[in-house]
């Protein structure tokens, strides 16, 4: 199986993320889009994780 299909699936953003030859502008253009487009829940309870492991 290929990596990636002959037709790749469409995404709600304007270019697929396999893109690598994107400037800074669109990259930026593309993460304020995904950002908005995303439902962000406050995070109340922290994960729990060992002292000093991914923390801060």
């Amino acid at each position: 199986m290929p990596p990636f299909p002959s037709a790749a699936p469409e995404w709600p953003y304007r270019r697929p993320w396999y893109n690598l030859t994107l400037t800074q502008q669109e990259i930026e253009e593309d993460m304020a889009l995904i950002i908005s487009n995303t439902k962000r829940r406050p995070r109340v309870v922290k994960e729990k994780s060992p002292s000093g492991y991914h923390s801060g």
